[in-house]
């Protein structure tokens, strides 16, 4: 066979590289690639970067960032304003609350890692008065985005008498409240839609490859 032929059917010619982009490669505990699968996705590290997404509710029926359902934990998420909404449901209002947390990053663990730099985190549930709920569903779809105004809805408070350390050494939120995420709860509910507005901010690193260390 000429050499020629052999060069032009090799594997090599499909290779790609960029300077300017990042290649990226996940499993099917990040995205659902299929058993043994792998989804290879390219992004720019100048207009997005991958944020890692844990979120804990007994009810979790529905989570939203910018009002697009998101298909997997790991998205890319551009610099700027973002909204997060979810839809919470539970048996009992003494049972609903909610633990999230989000880091720069991708990680190759449904939980985040032990060793988690709290300095990593994006956002992480706090009673800060920004985790704001309602007890009755909204109308249409605005309540998930920007410029919604969502004065008469109700900040989470923490939720008392949980502790995210009796749950089990592997349970979300042990690891979740290493990152300082605290479970939030909504006296006398027993199904909410929260919102939560946040910025990603753009930082410096030497390797846009390589996860951010400050939010």
């Amino acid at each position: 066979m000429p050499d020629r032929d052999l060069k032009l059917n090799s594997l090599s010619r499909y290779a790609k590289a960029s300077p300017h982009l990042v290649l990226e490669e996940h499993g099917q505990c990040e995205i659902p690639a299929g058993c043994g699968g792998v989804v290879l996705r390219w992004w720019n590290p100048d207009r997005a970067i991958p944020v890692t997404m844990w979120a804990y509710a007994p009810i979790l029926l529905d989570m939203r960032l910018d009002g697009k359902r998101l298909n997997h934990a790991v998205p890319l998420v551009s610099f700027g304003s973002h909204i997060l909404a979810f839809t919470i449901g539970a048996a009992s209002p003494a049972e609903l609350f909610l633990m999230f947390a989000a880091v720069r990053g991708p990680s190759s663990s449904a939980l985040p890692p032990i060793d988690q730099d709290p300095r990593q985190a994006v956002v992480v549930s706090t009673p800060d008065g920004s985790w704001r709920y309602s007890t009755t569903e909204p109308t249409g779809s605005s309540w998930m985005g920007s410029g919604f105004d969502d004065s008469d809805w109700r900040p989470m408070e923490v939720k008392a008498g949980w502790d995210p350390s009796d749950t089990g050494y592997l349970y979300p939120p042990k690891r979740m409240a290493q990152l300082s995420a605290r479970a939030l709860g909504a006296p006398d509910s027993s199904q909410v839609w929260v919102r939560k507005a946040f910025v990603l901010a753009r930082t410096e690193t030497a390797d846009p490859g390589s996860p951010e260390t400050t939010a």
